[in-house]
């Protein structure tokens, strides 16, 4: 998993992969089975268990590459193992502020998360995690986000309005035109220290024709249901944590951070100005943003 920084001391999970002619898929229902502290999940011909938050079993079809099963390991199945944990995954990149702070973009795919953290990495700001975030709320209520993988997802066209240089770089997956980009800090090891949620992002996209970007704060249900939406998986965490849990989870990221609605343009056209504007409103204090 060249994703991933090399660890020290003993593993917290352990992975195991084989590939079969005959991938034990034929008698499921369902994409999906949970029995108690165990998950089973299957995309395409790969199968996926997942037992307490330690162990992912993983069998795939003969000849599926390599970047096919990282791909859903480290997105959707990471975001099980978390769920196991109790964390509360959101579909976010992570951005590092003064302080031990950190601002959550959230967002759908496609709404420009990995393209935005890419422009301010550029910028001197440090990327900590890219698409999955993972939040533990501490004994007192409050969010605490934690680095993620060391990359971000980019597709192509992307690459080129960035003026980054896609040589060498390995596809997502051999279907797609998206690629792994390592951040400049990625030779730095990981840090399993938690930093306090700051303020949350959600990413959407003007709907009238010839509106302007706009930063809106949002309070109470609708900061919470805003951060609900982008929960990454929900429907795994409902099948796994009990049925408050990610609620709760939400509820508590949406009290103690700043939850901001950034209604912008789709169009790289667009996208360097408004950058630059997301940019300034990061950088202002809480109390003037």
């Amino acid at each position: 998993m060249p994703e991933l920084h090399p660890g020290t001391g003993p593993a917290d999970v352990v992975v195991r992969y084989r590939q079969t002619d005959h991938p034990p898929l034929a008698s499921w229902d369902n994409w999906l089975v949970v029995a108690n502290d165990t998950a089973s999940v299957r995309f395409d011909d790969i199968q996926f268990t997942i037992a307490g938050g330690r162990t992912i079993e993983i069998v795939a079809r003969t000849g599926t590459a390599d970047n096919d099963v990282r791909v859903w390991l480290l997105g959707s199945v990471m975001a099980i193992l978390l769920h196991q944990r109790s964390y509360l995954p959101i579909h976010a990149n992570l951005i590092a502020l003064a302080g031990n702070r950190a601002a959550a973009f959230s967002g759908p795919s496609g709404s420009g998360k990995s393209s935005l953290a890419a422009w301010l990495e550029a910028r001197g700001h440090a990327v900590l995690a890219d698409d999955l975030c993972a939040i533990a709320i501490d004994a007192a209520g409050r969010p605490q986000a934690f680095a993620g993988i060391p990359r971000l997802k980019l597709w192509n066209d992307a690459l080129a309005a960035l003026g980054r240089d896609g040589a060498g770089l390995e596809p997502v997956s051999s279907d797609m035109d998206k690629f792994h980009v390592p951040l400049r800090t990625s030779g730095e090891p990981g840090s399993l220290a938690p930093l306090a949620v700051d303020r949350v992002y959600l990413l959407e996209r003007c709907t009238a024709a010839g509106e302007p970007l706009s930063i809106t704060p949002l309070k109470g249900a609708e900061a919470a249901y805003g951060v609900l939406d982008n929960t990454y998986r929900w429907k795994l965490g409902q099948a796994i944590q009990p049925p408050r849990a990610q609620f709760d989870q939400c509820l508590a990221l949406a009290r103690h951070a700043a939850v901001f609605r950034v209604r912008r343009r789709w169009g790289m056209e667009f996208f360097e100005k408004e950058a630059a504007a997301i940019e300034q409103h990061l950088l202002q204090p809480l109390a003037e943003a």
